[in-house]
């Protein structure tokens, strides 16, 4: 979920022939898939190569998406280091085709909380609620192209069966050079572990296949949310 891609105006207002087999000038098949895989990181993935059947519209529905959002791990490329423990508060309006939201992330060099609203539209394929788009809203408008954010697979608590993490990808275009993407890990609590949390991630990535930019990975566990004095009462409203 890229809620950081503005952040600024925010803060001022060929083929493989066989595996291992040698290709041409030394370059083995191994290498070449790696090269492929190194070149589809780069790349915008179409959402159905790396949606998991858990929001399939028969498990899922996008009004889960709505409410209080833990930004448990992230690789927001926007999102300066010294801003942690996001926060997330989601307005879903599915009568209207669109949803919006607060991120709001405690800035160490700041030392406040800076919020910044995002706004976009619903999937208008009902068959894949997830596939959504995004960008910075000003007063309740969104001023930029629309970006793709996919909520690609969710996982649900074992006992009452509602979504209790959440993970999306979101593809921000060329920043300033070269294609950037956002890998979001939202949870409902923030009392993860560290070790539970890269675990999630691990596994996750295993699932899409490693199709997906993870580099640059940080985490909001329970003692850092903890130190930015979040707590479970801590409610922001849109």
């Amino acid at each position: 979920m890229r809620p950081y891609a503005r952040l600024t105006v925010v803060l001022t207002c060929c083929c493989i022939i066989g595996q291992g087999r040698k290709l041409k000038d030394g370059v083995t098949g191994d290498d070449t898939a790696h090269r492929l895989q190194q070149r589809k990181k780069n790349q915008c993935p179409d959402y159905e190569l790396i949606r998991q059947p858990s929001v399939n519209a028969s498990s899922f529905d996008i009004d889960e998406f709505q409410g209080t959002w833990y930004l448990t791990a992230t690789t927001e490329p926007t999102l300066p280091e010294f801003c942690r423990c996001g926060v997330n508060e989601v307005e879903v309006n599915k009568a209207g085709g669109w949803y919006r939201y607060l991120n709001i992330d405690y800035c160490d060099h700041l030392d406040k909380n800076i919020t910044i609203p995002i706004k976009g539209k619903l999937s208008s394929d009902s068959s894949s609620p997830g596939e959504l788009r995004e960008n910075f809203a000003l007063f309740n408008k969104t001023v930029l192209k629309l970006l793709p954010n996919y909520i690609f697979h969710v996982e649900r608590d074992s006992i009452s069966g509602k979504v209790e993490r959440l993970y999306t990808y979101a593809c921000l275009g060329r920043l300033p050079f070269e294609e950037k993407f956002s890998f979001n890990l939202l949870t409902r609590t923030h009392n993860y572990t560290s070790d539970e949390i890269l675990h999630a991630v691990k596994s996750v990535n295993a699932t899409t296949h490693g199709m997906l930019d993870i580099s640059g990975l940080r985490v909001n566990n329970a003692s850092q949310y903890t130190d930015c004095g979040i707590t479970a009462g801590t409610i922001y409203n849109i």
